[in-house]
């Protein structure tokens, strides 16, 4: 495999601006390309996510999640990966979602400054395995 072929590359860099979300369900859109409407919890940003008809039917509006998105280009994005969910999370604050994620990466021995309490999107995608753990342990608690 070409690790430097034109088409990973493009993969590679949309991958690398993927962005770990906890956010709520404000719209599940049916139809031939369902799609769930997001508000990141981080900073009220609003986003149009593919997923496919079983995400989108497991869901209910303002139920709250974490999730890694990709953005696709066309102002939509796409979810690669899992969307989880915990009743837990209902009151569970952005911020406070930060600190578990951070306290994870503590834990595990990385730099907890990976994910960026005012911006943690990239942080969250790139740590994602840690911040899941941490966000599901502590949803489990």
């Amino acid at each position: 495999m070409r690790l430097n072929a034109p088409v990973l590359a493009a993969a590679v860099a949309r991958m690398e601006r993927a962005q770990g979300l906890f956010c709520e369900i404000v719209d599940r859109i049916a139809g031939p390309e369902p799609m769930l409407v997001l508000r990141e919890l981080h900073g009220g940003r609003v986003l149009r996510v593919h997923a496919g008809r079983g995400v989108v039917d497991g869901f209910t509006r303002w139920r709250r999640a974490l999730g890694w998105f990709v953005e696709v280009g066309d102002g939509t994005w796409f979810l690669p990966s899992l969307l989880f969910s915990s009743p837990a999370f209902d009151d569970l604050e952005a911020a406070r979602a930060v600190d578990l994620a951070r306290e994870g990466l503590r834990r595990s021995g990385l730099d907890p400054e990976e994910v960026d309490p005012a911006a943690p999107g990239p942080g969250l995608a790139r740590r994602a395995g840690i911040a899941f753990g941490a966000l599901v342990g502590w949803g489990r608690e």
